[in-house]
C-alpha cells in the first residue's frame, strides 16, 4: 500500500452534558482503489500507540459520549487500511481541548 497521508480537516466539539463530550472528525478521502476503510484512534496523551475507538468505511466519524473533565485534552488520529489488510501510519494528530465553562457575569442591579 502506498504511503497514505490523511489530513484531518475538521472537528466539531459538542458538549452533551456536564462532563460528556462528543467529537466529530472529517478527513480527506483516500483515493486508492483498494481502500477498505479507516480506523479511528484516540488517546489522552501524545504517547503512541493510541487506542482504536472505531472503524468506518467513509471519511467521517463521530465518537460516542466521552467522559472528559474540564481542562483536559484528547488526541485523535486516523489510519487507512486496504483490502489486503495493510494499514497506513497515523494521520496528522488532532488535539481537542475541553476548557472549563466560563463563569457567568454576576447579575448587576441598577437603581
Amino acid at each position: 500500500m502506498k504511503k497514505l497521508i490523511i489530513t484531518l480537516i475538521l472537528f466539531l466539539f459538542l458538549t452533551t452534558s456536564a462532563f460528556a463530550t462528543t467529537v466529530s472528525l472529517i478527513w480527506d478521502n483516500n483515493t486508492e482503489s483498494d481502500l477498505a476503510g479507516y480506523n479511528v484512534w484516540m488517546s489522552n496523551t501524545m504517547v503512541q500507540p493510541f487506542n482504536k475507538i472505531g472503524t468506518c468505511t467513509v471519511n467521517a466519524f463521530t465518537t460516542g459520549s466521552l467522559a472528559q473533565p474540564p481542562n483536559s485534552t484528547l488526541y485523535f488520529a486516523v489510519t487507512a487500511f486496504n483490502t489486503g489488510g495493510l494499514e497506513s501510519s497515523y494521520s496528522n494528530i488532532v488535539t481537542v481541548e475541553r476548557v472549563s465553562p466560563s463563569k457567568p457575569a454576576p447579575f448587576l442591579k441598577w437603581e
